[in-house]
């Protein structure tokens, strides 16, 4: 009989609320480097970006992931995976709120910056919290998903953009709606985070 098949209820309960943390990290990885794409067109347009700004923009990301990659593990050794992952969401949410007033480059860059960098803290973060909650028969399989997640994010980046392209592609600021869809995902974090807690209580 396959381990899968001789999970109770609670342990069935806890397999499926770490598998929300491993798609959390990877989802916001991909959709977050792969919506700028769609959006990079209208943006450019909108804010009249020069080529200088046009790179800036696009690698400022990459960046603040790298920096959030590098700390991340550190301050998730001091402050606990659980509670790093929230401040994580904490900063993804507080971030698009520069895209609501029309930012102009040196808002834009900063609120790009600090999603790079939660997007670089939760890509370090979330697998090594999945492989201290999950099981020991399913740690490489659920830690793995994290990996699938980020192509699927990227997947699901691109489909919205084509959508809200089709639907708002007239308006200048259709890059605007593109980014503001992320606002709806911060909330998989304080969801996801609250998995080790009630794992832990079963």
């Amino acid at each position: 009989m396959s381990f899968i098949t001789n999970l109770n209820q609670q342990q069935r309960k806890r397999l499926h609320q770490i598998t929300l943390v491993a798609t959390f990290g990877g989802l916001l990885f991909g959709y977050d480097t792969g919506v700028i794409n769609g959006a990079f067109s209208s943006l450019k347009q909108y804010m009249a970006l020069t080529p200088t700004t046009e790179g800036l923009v696009m690698s400022v990301l990459l960046v603040g992931a790298a920096l959030g990659s590098v700390f991340g593990g550190k301050f998730a050794d001091y402050f606990g995976r659980r509670k790093y992952l929230l401040f994580l969401s904490f900063v993804f949410s507080h971030r698009r709120v520069a895209f609501r007033r029309g930012p102009d480059i040196t808002t834009l860059l900063i609120a790009r910056a600090l999603l790079g960098y939660a997007v670089g803290g939760a890509s370090v973060t979330a697998p090594t919290f999945i492989s201290e909650v999950a099981p020991t028969e399913m740690r490489g399989k659920l830690t793995g998903l994290n990996e699938v997640a980020i192509v699927i994010g990227q997947l699901a980046a691109f489909a919205i953009n084509a959508i809200i392209g089709i639907i708002w592609g007239h308006l200048p600021d259709v890059w605007r709606y593109m980014l503001l869809v992320q606002r709806f995902r911060p909330s998989a974090c304080s969801l996801a985070c609250g998995a080790r807690r009630k794992a832990r209580a079963g």
